[in-house]
């Protein structure tokens, strides 16, 4: 496969990454997490049931003793979370192509092959990780980390497309600042990402306290992480902002930021909406993608501004 199809299989592959993420925050948003009680199977099944009779009468006691304290059996969750590991296991065939179709490039660039292979590593240690969740019982510090590798895992896809990426692309001089500001609103991307799942997680719990209804109340039941949370959404704002500014301001011309602003201003719309208007559920999963995808556009913004500055520009 030549690099170009490669590119396009990469590609391919991280638009599929992404849909995990968001089936992943679907999900959470219908509570469907324990939709499944085990792994990789399903109440014990490749395939899983579609009604409770499919299973044993004694099926709540088995698991019971398997130390869940109540697992019921719901069609629509089990479902739910059924699709979430079908469209993970695609994108781990996906990744396992690019790993068989990369080792053609091994002698004229190693790194790139090296980059694949870590993916692909990680890729299994993400879906280790969805076991570890599953058997924790959606321990939140599990649930986060989950979402972190995740994360990596784009940020190491887009290096590969940054590092397949052909054609003459237009050479920038080193800007300090810019650059210190793309490594900053990158961090705090993550930062904020790893916030939104603590208050997540709080949500959730409100939401059973409150048997999912009456989600008008439910931010006034939330801790200070979620004021933080909302505070630091501001700073992040401004971050960005600034980068927006100097982009223009200095001519970087850097291809990318448009998008970076667009998806910036519907992700903070997004919050604002979830805060002040009773927390819509159709609104998390789309807040949760948004993030993604902005740092996803922050990744790849830097890695193509490294990948074009001038020789020896950097630290003059």
């Amino acid at each position: 496969m030549s690099k170009g199809n490669l590119y396009r299989w990469s590609r391919l592959t991280l638009i599929v990454i992404y849909l995990v993420i968001l089936a992943g925050s679907v999900v959470r948003m219908t509570g469907s997490g324990m939709g499944c009680p085990d792994w990789p199977k399903c109440f014990g099944m490749w395939i899983p049931p579609t009604d409770v009779a499919q299973l044993p009468d004694n099926y709540q006691e088995v698991y019971a003793h398997r130390g869940y304290e109540d697992t019921t059996f719901n069609a629509f969750h089990t479902w739910t979370e059924y699709i979430n590991r079908l469209i993970g296991a695609i994108a781990g065939l996906l990744v396992f192509g690019q790993v068989v179709f990369g080792l053609k490039h091994w002698k004229r660039d190693r790194l790139l092959v090296g980059l694949i292979v870590l993916e692909f590593l990680l890729m299994g240690f993400q879906a280790w990780l969805g076991a570890v969740v599953v058997y924790s019982v959606l321990a939140p510090v599990k649930i986060t980390i989950h979402m972190v590798t995740a994360l990596i895992i784009v940020a190491l896809n887009l290096l590969i497309l940054v590092r397949l990426k052909h054609g003459h692309t237009q050479q920038l001089a080193y800007h300090r600042g810019f650059f210190f500001l793309i490594i900053t609103a990158l961090l705090m991307s993550v930062a904020q990402v790893v916030l939104g799942t603590q208050v997540r997680q709080e949500v959730d719990h409100v939401a059973r306290l409150a048997g999912h209804l009456g989600r008008d109340n439910w931010i006034e039941q939330l801790s200070g992480v979620f004021e933080f949370h909302r505070s630091f959404a501001i700073l992040v704002l401004g971050v960005n902002a600034l980068l927006i500014y100097l982009n223009f301001r200095d001519k970087v011309h850097l291809s990318g930021v448009r998008w970076m602003a667009s998806i910036l201003l519907i992700e903070v719309g997004s919050g604002i909406a979830l805060s002040y208007l009773g927390m819509p559920a159709f609104l998390q999963p789309t807040h949760l993608i948004l993030a993604s995808v902005l740092f996803g556009v922050q990744c790849y913004l830097m890695l193509n501004y490294l990948r074009q500055l001038r020789p020896a520009t950097i630290g003059n």
